[in-house]
């Protein structure tokens, strides 16, 4: 027994299962690399990148992007990473001709704060596309997710009169 996974508790097909996540992980981590944009980017470049982006990404259940607050050369992997989730989404989108193909997005190329002013009109565009929107609330199959309807916080329970009903048919 390996002594990490005497620490952990983990049988031999968790550890290897384990380590094979790990092997993913990196191997993801290194193909994210490689994509992120790499250039003279200012922070204020990335402002309207952001902004747009954290428009946008309410709708794919994410949390909104930190603002950056530096000046980069090569992207942050998690913004790689976020846009690159967009990036696909489109490309299913426009594969489904639910999108104009002209609402395609793409990071190669992007070396420059006037690259960055483009993706961040593409991804304002995106954000307020009602066929994208739709696109991103539909199940594999076609149907519409809808949202559940907010619960009203100042129930907790059966109301007095569904419990006096409730006890009155067990007697």
């Amino acid at each position: 027994m390996r002594p990490d996974q005497e620490a952990l508790g983990l049988t031999e097909e968790e550890m290897a299962l384990t380590d094979t996540i790990g092997q993913a992980e990196e191997e993801e981590d290194a193909v994210i690399g490689a994509e992120s944009p790499v250039g003279q980017f200012t922070a204020a470049g990335f402002k309207p990148l952001i902004r747009n982006l954290n428009e946008l990404l309410p709708l794919f259940d994410a949390e909104p992007y930190p603002e950056i607050t530096e000046d980069l050369e090569v992207w942050p992997e998690d913004l790689t990473r976020v846009v690159m989730m967009v990036e696909t989404a489109v490309s299913d989108a426009i594969g489904a001709q639910e999108v104009d193909a002209d609402k395609a997005i793409q990071m190669e190329g992007v070396a420059s704060d006037r690259d960055l002013k483009v993706l961040a009109s593409k991804i304002r565009t995106l954000a307020r596309d009602k066929a994208f929107k739709k696109f991103l609330t539909q199940t594999p199959d076609g149907e519409v997710v809808e949202e559940a309807p907010a619960q009203d916080s100042t129930t907790t329970g059966p109301s007095d009169q569904d419990m006096e009903s409730l006890f009155a048919s067990r007697v």
